[in-house]
């Protein structure tokens, strides 16, 4: 896998950052792709002590040797291999060589001179750190996912040829960078420089602000990824009024139509969707607040954006972390506070005001690929786990729900810079309950930090005794975590102490599986034997067609089909009771469409409502949907529907192994 690594496997190897899903990264698959048993004891020692000199090594810049490096003598970037006779040497023709990636997604490709190519890409000459392939046989390309985000030089080395007498050539490049752009929105009347009062008053202010958010987000990192910002200006066609747009989406629109009239998304698109992955727009408003020019991070005309006035309270306390806190949701980040927020200061994405500005927590990092989390999958004793702010390092316990895990990080707060200002001063292990799905405006939150303490609200802020540390007056030994399914307990912490090192060691049972012990509520959710309790209904009946159709998901004989020759709302749908009104209950299943077209698409439904999981469209397989589901009443139709309300759909899709399972509240008893 390409990348600085950012984690460790239990008793195998030292995993390393793979970004996959836009533009969220993948680092929550990648720790479960890499996922080793933990093996014995002593095992798991050797992991983490090897996790740890990563760590260490982890901050030393790669540019520096390769930099030196890049002098290297010709011979060694077109070279033959001792004892090789002669024949063509191969050569990579794209990207050209010298050149500079923009993508962690690249195709190599090179020339047809050879057999059994083999390619190499590391930060040094003759390394393979970020990339080793198989051997390639005759094949002229090949795609590496995941380079690098540092703009450290690469050398990619191809070689052909038998073992006795391969060729090889070398090519170098700059690592691609997460580039942002900055947009500097004057009106036709007033630019930028016409503003002289607090805040930003001309292009030098811009790029000091811009050198801050760069610091910080190599900090946040650890210097696993670099951040660049480009500055473009672009001119409004009219003058600065409150009435200037209609909102903040034509606002937004034409401030990323006029600055795409200078630059490539290409050169700004990382993860390779198409999407401009950051810009941010400084209005000069002069003193003004268009109502057009407020608001957050949003998607316009292809780009993630966010925006401040020039004299916004960001702007002028010069608030490096609400510009992060914006770059992180452009990077596909939730926000971590809300209702049910219980995180401040221990994470950006919670407190973005501090200054210096705060770390990122181990959700964040996982969810960026900067840390590969250590799966615990049994029960293990003398866990050993350093400073996270030191070395980015976490552990994970997953359940059998995909939806529900836990991460586990030490966390101390530095004395001095970045992350000093947290509004206390917390020094033990931080225990993070995830829900992914949820937000933290619903309960239970996406992440929720369990008090060591068993103290428990709702928008709660944490002190320093709901992390877990020795001297913790509150802390109950064995410290139980339980599963959002039932209350059941996953695992326990227990003979939590320091080691001389200065790290924290404790051993961790696994108590079960994590499925929990609720039910499912729907009575018949795998239609095998018929599809009684199934109910037909469509918006057009006339024009649709309802199928006990085979075969099902899973391997199964039936579902359930329904078919829609023009766009229609239709729905198989059954009745649940027995629900506790107010609470919460997770509602997933699998559906399969055949071009499915317009509208809501196929989707899990509240019949009745415009509550649905995102739609499917097209053609695709067994995909499982899942959305937590609130009602005030004790019963709710359930439903999988073609279509929704004003947004009627066409196709066949089908759904299978349908389930509504309740949730316990994350502070205690349902209201």
């Amino acid at each position: 896998m390409a990348g600085v690594c950012g984690g460790l496997l239990l008793a195998l190897l030292v995993g390393c950052a793979n970004e996959g899903t836009p533009p969220t990264d993948a680092g929550l698959e990648g720790g479960a792709d890499a996922a080793a048993d933990a093996g014995s004891d002593a095992e798991v020692d050797a992991a983490i002590d090897a996790g740890v000199d990563a760590g260490e090594d982890a901050g030393v810049d790669a540019g520096v040797d390769a930099g030196v490096d890049a002098g290297v003598d010709a011979g060694a970037d077109a070279g033959v291999d001792a004892g090789a006779d002669a024949g063509v040497v191969p050569q990579i023709v794209s990207p050209a060589d010298g050149s500079a990636l923009r993508a962690r997604r690249q195709v190599f490709v090179w020339t047809a001179d050879g057999s059994d190519y083999r390619l190499r890409i590391g930060t040094t000459p003759g390394g393979a750190e970020v990339f080793d392939s198989a051997p390639l046989g005759n094949a002229t390309s090949v795609t590496v996912d995941g380079l690098p985000l540092t703009g450290v030089p690469l050398y990619a080395e191809l070689s052909s040829g038998p073992d006795s007498a391969r060729v090889h050539s070398t090519s170098t490049y700059q690592a691609p960078m997460r580039r942002g752009l900055c947009v500097v929105v004057d009106y036709a009347d007033l630019g930028l420089e016409d503003w002289q009062g607090a805040g930003m008053n001309d292009l030098a202010d811009v790029e000091a602000q811009l050198v801050q958010m760069e610091a910080h987000w190599n900090w946040l990192s650890r210097g696993r990824e670099a951040m660049a910002w480009d500055v473009v200006r672009v001119q409004l066609a009219t003058n600065l009024a409150e009435t200037t747009f209609s909102g903040w989406t034509a606002f937004r629109d034409e401030v990323v139509r006029l600055a795409l009239q200078q630059v490539s998304i290409a050169d700004y698109d990382v993860d390779g969707d198409g999407i401009l992955d950051a810009m941010w727009a400084i209005l000069a408003s002069q003193g003004t607040s268009p109502d057009y020019a407020l608001g957050g991070t949003s998607r316009n005309m292809g780009a993630n954006v966010f925006v401040d006035l020039q004299d916004s309270a960001s702007v002028v306390g010069q608030v490096t972390g609400n510009f992060n806190h914006e770059l992180a949701h452009a990077l596909g980040i939730q926000d971590l506070y809300g209702t049910y927020n219980t995180l401040s200061d221990l994470t950006l994405m919670s407190g973005s005001w501090p200054l210096p500005p705060n770390d990122f927590s181990a959700y964040e990092r996982v969810r960026f690929g900067w840390v590969v989390p250590v799966v615990v999958d049994h029960s293990v004793s003398g866990v050993e786990v350093p400073s996270a702010d030191g070395q980015l390092f976490a552990l994970r316990v997953s359940t059998a729900r995909p939806e529900e895990y836990f991460l586990i990080e030490y966390r101390k707060r530095p004395s001095t810079g970045y992350g000093s200002a947290g509004s206390f001063a917390y020094d033990g292990l931080a225990v993070y309950h995830v829900f992914e799905g949820s937000n933290q405006n619903t309960d239970p939150p996406l992440v929720k930090l369990e008090p060591a303490d068993g103290t428990t609200a709702a928008d709660y802020l944490p002190g320093i005794t709901d992390l877990a540390y020795p001297e913790n007056p509150g802390l109950v030994q064995p410290f139980v975590l339980r599963t959002y399914f039932g209350g059941d307990a996953v695992f326990a912490i227990d003979a939590l102490h320091w080691t001389p090192s200065g790290a924290l060691a404790f051993d961790l049972a696994v108590l079960s599986t994590g499925m929990g012990s609720a039910t499912n509520r729907i009575v018949n959710p795998t239609v095998e034997s018929d599809a009684s309790s199934w109910t037909t209904s469509a918006w057009m009946p006339a024009q649709a067609s309802f199928e006990w159709s085979q075969p099902g998901a899973n391997g199964s004989s039936h579902g359930l089909a329904i078919v829609a020759a023009s766009e229609n709302d239709a729905q198989w749908w059954t009745p649940v009771t027995g629900l506790v009104p107010g609470s919460s209950s997770l509602l997933c299943g699998y559906l399969q469409g055949q071009d499915v077209t317009g509208g809501a698409g196929a989707t899990l439904s509240l019949s009745g409502t415009f509550v649905q999981t995102a739609g499917l469209y097209g053609t695709f397989g067994w995909t499982r949907r899942c959305m937590i589901v609130s009602t005030a009443s004790a019963s709710v139709d359930i439903a999988c529907r073609l279509g929704g309300f004003a947004a009627t759909t066409s196709g066949r899709m089908e759904c299978d192994d349908v389930t509504l399972v309740p949730l316990d509240s994350a502070f205690g008893a349902w209201p």
